[in-house]
């Protein structure tokens, strides 16, 4: 169809797309406004070598090195199956992602949460970060590592509120709204359409009826 063509009709039936604008916009500020919100929460943590291992009155953290396998293995294991549900099964909304710090090579650890709500957020988070202390401790005692000489793992960040996430709320509001508008535009151009079909099988027939001969 040629565009002035389609424009012409649009401008005949401004009125469709007047409630479909009207439409449009109730349908986007429903969307907005019922959309489940989320709210996203972080931690890191990075592991430290077993005091039995580090040289007297030495700053661990210069022994960071060789522990990046270690934290490899423990984000497997935090990242489980088994983890994921019985996470699942007492916070069936949330969601997490267990993996090795992409911006550091040292052993840390990044935990991110995303819940429906910040309290939820902040209990799962809570509830990985222990869980990671328990899997170390689990591993290195099945593998018989004196205590002396056992990884331990200490939290360096944590978030203490929430970030709420939009980015979801504002693609559903969007697609809402276009679509709306794009029925509007379909609906205009079809009632201008068959409206004007009508006329000129009208005109047609009246054209070919014969003359009144009385």
């Amino acid at each position: 169809m040629d565009i002035g063509v389609l424009f012409a009709r649009l401008r005949r039936r401004w009125y469709v797309l007047v409630v479909g604008v009207l439409v449009g916009a109730g349908l986007a500020a429903l969307t907005w406004a019922s959309f489940p919100l989320t709210y996203e929460r972080r931690s890191s943590q990075v592991l430290l070598p077993g005091p039995g291992t580090v040289p007297a009155d030495n700053n661990p953290y210069f022994y960071l090195g060789g522990l990046a396998q270690a934290a490899d293995v423990i984000v497997l294991a935090v990242g489980s199956d088994n983890v994921r549900r019985g996470i699942a099964a007492e916070f069936p909304a949330a969601s997490f992602e267990v993996s090795r710090d992409p911006t550091t090579a040292g052993p840390v650890i990044l935990i991110t949460v995303d819940a429906r709500s910040d309290e939820v957020a902040s209990r799962v988070l809570q509830r990985l970060l222990d869980t990671t202390a328990v899997e170390l401790k689990r591993l290195q005692e099945a593998d018989e590592v004196a205590p002396e000489n056992q990884i331990t793992v200490t939290v360096i960040s944590q978030d203490q509120q929430g970030v709420v996430k939009r980015r979801n709320q504002m693609v559903a509001t969007a697609g809402v709204g276009g679509l709306t508008m794009l029925m509007a535009l379909i609906a205009a151009a079809l009632v201008d359409g068959l409206s004007r079909r009508r006329t000129d099988e009208s005109e047609d027939s009246s054209a070919h009826e014969p003359p009144d001969r009385t």
